[in-house]
């Protein structure tokens, strides 16, 4: 078998073909055809098509109309990270996106959230409380805290199976933002700085659990944070 061969065989068929819905018909559908009449093979399971990016008020994006979004310029302006989000959050699967620079800030502004929540955390482990022997007891809130989490993880898992990655980020930045920073941590913050062992413990497992369900929609700046809790990356890690 030749190398051709093998990477042939390594990569077809596929599992998922994202594509955009405008050329499903003059092109998957030739794909589709082409390769099964060539391998006896359907080259791949699942399509899953995304939608056209237009201006904030929907209309399609031209130089003539002077509404284009220059992405470079979005990425040097709030990072990659922030604009990718932006591409997926509050979209109904296979719809259009109506892209705007406030909704670009305003999920840099979840991302920044996201890095001072780290920021807490590790700034308080760093006095080595978690290398102190633990003697508190879970109090309710904690409890809360683990019982919320992972019915958040659990409905995440069925939106990522089902390739609802818009709500799977929605679940978690409403997490994040709503029940851990506003509620959980500001509950909390005071114990932790006081040096509450199994407070800051259950703080840190469920940040590190969710940077991970974030990272397929925010991934440089989730690797940099898993990288400063633990070694290895956050890719090797799962759920």
């Amino acid at each position: 078998m030749t190398e051709g061969q093998e990477t042939f065989n390594y990569f077809y068929p596929t599992s998922v073909m994202e594509t955009g819905h405008d050329i499903l018909r003059a092109w998957v559908a030739r794909m589709m055809m082409i390769g099964y009449f060539s391998t006896n093979k359907t080259p791949f399971k699942t399509i899953f098509l995304h939608g056209m990016v237009r201006d904030s008020k929907g209309q399609k994006m031209s130089k003539s109309k002077g509404n284009v979004i220059d992405p470079i310029l979005m990425i040097d302006k709030y990072g990659a990270d922030a604009l990718r989000a932006t591409l997926i959050f509050g979209i109904k699967e296979g719809g259009d996106v109506s892209l705007s620079e406030e909704r670009v800030i305003g999920m840099r502004n979840f991302i920044n959230k996201v890095w001072n929540i780290g920021r807490f955390i590790e700034i308080n482990i760093k006095d080595q409380k978690l290398k102190i022997k633990n003697t508190d007891k879970k109090s309710k809130i904690l409890k809360e805290l683990e019982k919320e989490y992972k019915k958040e993880k659990k409905q995440y898992l069925k939106y990522m199976d089902s390739y609802q990655f818009s709500k799977a980020l929605g679940l978690v930045y409403e997490f994040i933002w709503h029940r851990f920073a506003d509620h959980y941590i500001e509950q909390l913050k005071d114990e932790v700085i006081s040096g509450n062992i199994e407070a800051l413990r259950s703080l840190r497992e469920v940040y590190l659990e969710n940077l991970k369900m974030l990272h397929p929609f925010i991934p440089f700046v989730t690797e940099v944070v898993w990288k400063v809790f633990n070694s290895g990356s956050i890719l090797k890690s799962s759920l």
